[in-house]
């Protein structure tokens, strides 16, 4: 069978698999199941100990329910865009209905934050209202709806234009501070990962106030330093003890830089050799992660004497100590992890219209024949050096990875790159 039907077979597949677990009852699509069930994990699963992100602030109940939605917002909208490529490839009316209900689930968890703040939108963990929120969420629900706006009814479109205008307003009214888990005062989010929504803003509302706060974001220094959502080169953090430090770029980062640039380089926002160099180092800094086998390293060691990177040879905490309230932040282990490298794979796609030096639509068709469903887990522990109560990661199934995958694969059709 050709490599072409391979793809189809495994497209089929995982929309399948979305369509039977992952589509909550109103239309999100949830986070991280346990593989073996296809379900969140079961009440009472966590004990204490493997609860890795209780902090003082956390206001859930179980953490199973938490996981399933932590990421639905992007998981929605990146399945909102896979279907609106799917559908632009095949015409086909029932992709154009799911396409209806994902938006409708988008609005739904928009209409329902409001109760927090005008603009909000919220992290709906355990399917419930919280005060939660993150910039990633935002942004690819805000993408997801932009894309959305070329099959939308007259009455859809108005809405996308409030949720997206509501969204990047609510934004600018804090200042770009709002708390998130452990930091329960008024955080600062990082700069440069808001002149797409202020550009996507002005794209969909006419408003010319998002347009000049966007012209603002663009002078700013710590804007124009970094790619959005990419740590600082030679992307390293957290010393050790072996004349290394470690390696603090991922695929996901170069994802969600992706995300955000790629509207500025589509509708023809000012600074555009700003964003295409930006483009370039988000991709530079996650593709030194990817393995031959597609599967992202989950930690490395950069060497500052040769500047290679180094495989951790034993398992360590940055620090000496576990993260007193992220509890598994900063532990380094040579494990594999098949959940941002399909976000990467999307955004290399994106990235090969702009850089086709890069080959990066190579790497990222390599990625979708390497990867099914057994390979979509958060982490695979192929030298048993994960502790016990950090284990169940290597059953958590991400929304993201299948998501993705998909967009990915009906984006790389509709733009022949398949």
């Amino acid at each position: 069978m050709s490599s072409r039907n391979l793809l189809t077979e495994k497209a089929d597949h995982l929309t399948a698999t979305v369509e039977e677990h992952f589509v909550d009852r109103h239309g999100l699509i949830l986070s991280f199941l346990d593989h073996r069930t296809m379900t969140p994990f079961a009440p009472g699963f966590f004990t204490p100990e493997m609860d890795m992100m209780r902090h003082p602030t956390a206001n859930y109940s179980d953490f199973g329910a938490y996981l399933a939605y932590e990421n639905s917002g992007m998981c929605t909208g990146a399945y909102l865009c896979a279907l609106i490529w799917q559908y632009r490839v095949t015409r086909d009316r029932a992709v154009l209905e799911r396409a209806r209900r994902t938006f409708e689930g988008l609005s739904f968890l928009y209409e329902v934050s409001q109760e927090i703040e005008p603009g909000f939108f919220c992290k709906f963990h355990e399917g419930k209202i919280t005060e939660e929120m993150s910039s990633d969420q935002c942004l690819y629900a805000m993408v997801g709806l932009d894309r959305f706006r070329e099959l939308a009814t007259p009455s859809e479109a108005d809405r996308i234009r409030e949720i997206i205008g509501g969204i990047a307003g609510m934004w600018i009214r804090k200042s770009y501070k709002h708390p998130y888990r452990d930091r329960d005062f008024p955080w600062p989010w990082p700069p440069n990962r808001f002149p797409a929504f202020c550009w996507l803003a002005w794209k969909n509302t006419g408003d010319d106030s998002f347009r000049r706060e966007f012209l603002r974001l663009s002078a700013l220094p710590e804007v124009r330093k970094l790619p959005p959502f990419v740590p600082e080169p030679p992307w390293m953090q957290n010393e050790t003890r072996t004349g290394c430090v470690s390696y603090g770029a991922r695929p996901e980062h170069t994802a969600s830089a992706g995300v955000s640039l790629d509207p500025l380089l589509e509708y023809d926002a000012p600074e555009r050799t700003l964003w295409l160099a930006q483009l370039r180092l988000a991709y530079e800094s996650g593709a030194a992660m990817i393995g031959e086998d597609g599967l992202c390293r989950g930690h490395c060691n950069y060497d500052l004497a040769t500047g290679q990177l180094k495989e951790v040879e034993q398992p360590y905490y940055a620090g000496g100590r576990p993260n007193p309230i992220w509890r598994f932040k900063g532990y380094h282990c040579d494990v594999k992890s098949g959940h941002g490298v399909l976000m990467f794979a999307r955004a290399a796609f994106t990235i090969d219209l702009y850089h086709p030096d890069l080959g990066a639509a190579s790497l990222a068709r390599r990625i979708l024949d390497q990867t099914d469903l057994s390979r979509m887990l958060w982490l695979y522990d192929h030298k048993n050096q994960l502790p016990p109560d950090m284990q169940w990661m290597t059953h958590a199934l991400s929304g993201d990875s299948v998501t993705n995958w998909l967009w990915a694969y009906w984006m790389g059709r509709g733009r022949s790159q398949l």
